[in-house]
C-alpha cells in the first residue's frame, strides 16, 4: 500500500484536455502576440511595484498615514500571480 502510493506520488504524468491542432501560419503569429502581452503585462506589474514602493516611501517621510502605496504594491503582486497562473494554464492546456 505504502509503495504503491510512494510510486503514484513520484510519477509524473501529463494529461493534455484536447490535442492541438496549430493555425496554418497563425500560430507563429499567436505565439509572438502572446509572449509580448505576457512581458507587457510583467512590465507593467514591474512598475507598479516600483510605483507603490514610491508612495510606500512618501508617506513615510511626510507622515501622513495613507496605505495608497501598500494597496498598489500589493495590487501588483496580485497582479502577478494572476499573470502567472494563466500563462501556466495556457502553456499546460497548448501541451507545449
Amino acid at each position: 500500500m505504502l509503495q504503491s502510493t510512494l510510486a503514484s506520488a513520484t510519477a509524473t504524468t501529463t494529461y493534455v484536455a484536447f490535442n492541438p491542432i496549430p493555425i496554418p501560419g497563425l500560430s507563429d503569429r499567436l505565439n509572438t502576440f502572446g509572449g509580448w502581452a505576457t512581458f507587457l503585462a510583467y512590465f507593467a506589474c514591474a512598475v507598479a511595484i516600483v510605483v507603490g514602493g514610491g508612495f510606500i516611501a512618501w508617506d513615510k517621510i511626510t507622515d501622513r498615514g495613507d496605505s495608497k502605496g501598500v494597496k498598489i504594491a500589493i495590487g501588483a503582486i496580485v497582479g502577478t500571480m494572476v499573470i502567472a497562473t494563466g500563462a501556466t494554464i495556457l502553456q499546460a492546456a497548448g501541451g507545449q
